[in-house]
């Protein structure tokens, strides 16, 4: 085994062995188990730079704003016009309603919840795009098959959290796996094209904490009751939002020599 695959080893068995402990000690009672669920991504591919002693010049850690301002600009609106066009279809087709002082309570609930997510993001995006992206581009695996595998993986990692917290969505579990595998791979592929195009980690942190930043107080604080989550919910695993997602990696990678 080469160095590369070897690293890659030892990063995909490092974070899948720290997420199943963390969810362990969660399922025990004891809440540190959530911190390293969250961490595992960041603390192994860390672990790799740092004692590995394969540096840093693969991270991805500089912002590159210069002539990268198409994959921030996406990073900033997908999600807002996601959720709001979720919520203005939902209450028009009757698949969702508003608690009382909605907007009020919404807003600062997003400022609240940013710094929380922006840390997530941070210690997923340096461990899927600021690790494994670049050491499997640096073995030549092609472009939409490595974001594709990055995305399994991605969608794997989960699979403690989901089987110690449930799913969010109340729906059938033979739908939400394909639903759910479907948007992380779409966001794989968004967020795999904006990593190479921009040289730089941190597209895909501003979208994936953004996510989270505006669609948590929406489902976790009880802002909205969905009457169809299958179809039409402010989350990814909602089939609307899911084709949403399919139809923006569709376009991000058709214009991803921009």
């Amino acid at each position: 085994m080469t160095p590369h695959w070897r690293g890659i080893a030892i990063f995909v068995g490092g974070t899948y062995g720290l997420s199943i402990l963390g969810c362990l000690l969660v399922a025990q009672g004891h809440d540190i188990g959530g911190l390293m669920f969250i961490l595992s991504p960041l603390l192994t591919a860390v672990g790799l730079r740092v004692i590995g002693r394969e540096g840093w010049k693969t991270a991805g850690l500089r912002l590159n704003l210069r002539g990268n301002g198409f994959d921030y600009a996406l990073a900033l609106l997908v999600f807002p016009a996601l959720v709001l066009v979720s919520l203005l279809m939902g209450a028009q087709l009757g698949a969702l309603s508003f608690t009382d002082g909605f907007l009020p309570r919404y807003f600062p609930a997003i400022l609240a919840m940013l710094p929380v997510t922006m840390f997530y993001a941070v210690c997923e995006e340096f461990g899927w795009r600021g690790y494994l992206e670049p050491q499997l581009e640096t073995l030549g695996v092609p472009d939409l098959r490595r974001h594709l595998l990055v995305g399994v993986i991605w969608t794997l990692w989960h699979i403690p959290y989901l089987a110690t917290f449930g799913q969010m969505a109340d729906i059938p579990v033979l739908l939400f796996i394909p639903i759910y595998l479907t948007e992380t791979l779409a966001m794989a592929v968004w967020y795999g094209v904006s990593r190479k195009r921009s040289n730089s980690v941190w597209p895909a942190v501003i979208a994936h904490g953004g996510a989270n930043a505006i669609m948590w107080p929406l489902v976790v604080d009880g802002m909205i009751i969905s009457h169809s989550e299958l179809w039409i919910s402010p989350r990814p695993d909602a089939i609307l939002s899911m084709l949403i997602l399919v139809a923006v990696a569709g376009f991000v990678w058709r214009g991803r020599k921009r």
